[in-house]
């Protein structure tokens, strides 16, 4: 699934069900000064104005989920009663907005360590 934004996300996936919507990994991605060439291949531009090549990883994630220069977000979620694993990419992140990512994300890590709490020693 692909979001344009924080707020779009939190709207599909509110902080509630884990047990249907387990986010159980993220990444982030910070993309600068972005560059395409001639060949289609995407490039950061380095202060001294050579271009460094993007990862091959990374150039799908802007070609095909929607990254843009800036803060981007990747998150790995399982729907557990249903036994699917779900890819979301979330672009157009906000700096001011990352306290309030780390507290939906806090909230799964918090229920994920209750889940395996009967086998802490």
């Amino acid at each position: 699934m692909v979001f344009n934004n924080w707020e779009s996300f939190k709207k599909e996936f509110p902080l509630q069900f884990f047990d249907h919507n387990l986010i159980y990994r993220f990444d982030f991605y910070e993309l600068t000064k972005l560059h395409k060439d001639e060949e289609g291949l995407w490039h950061t531009i380095l202060l001294d104005g050579r271009l460094d090549e993007v990862g091959e990883y990374e150039q799908f994630l802007i070609s095909e989920r929607g990254f843009v220069e800036g803060i981007n977000l990747q998150l790995s979620m399982i729907q557990q009663r249903k036994g699917n694993f779900m890819p979301i990419f979330i672009s157009n992140i906000q700096k001011d907005e990352l306290d309030d990512i780390e507290q939906y994300l806090k909230k799964h890590f918090d229920y994920i360590l209750e889940i395996w709490k009967p086998f802490k020693p």
